[in-house]
């Protein structure tokens, strides 16, 4: 976004290696999706880098949502395959 806003390319050529190095030192990330059935957070690029990265570190992963969001999921997870498929 600051590189946007501003115009600026300072760090823009390494945020990638940047992020790894974070990663690779908490060696674990949170990911907050705003629903089970279609996340925001899989429509942006960066987010599904940041994926591929942990994956590719091996970086565990925690998913999380908001309570109605996890509700949801639940009772559709409930509902058995007919939910599912």
């Amino acid at each position: 976004y600051r590189i946007l806003m501003d115009s600026s390319n300072t760090g823009a050529a390494d945020l990638d290696g940047i992020f790894e190095q974070n990663l690779r030192r908490i060696n674990h990330m949170v990911t907050l999706l705003d629903t089970w059935d279609e996340p925001m957070y899989l429509t942006r690029v960066w987010t599904i880098f940041e994926q591929f990265v942990a994956a590719k570190m091996d970086v565990p992963v925690t998913m999380i949502l908001p309570l109605e969001a996890r509700r949801q999921l639940w009772a559709q997870i409930e509902r058995g395959k007919d939910g599912i498929l």
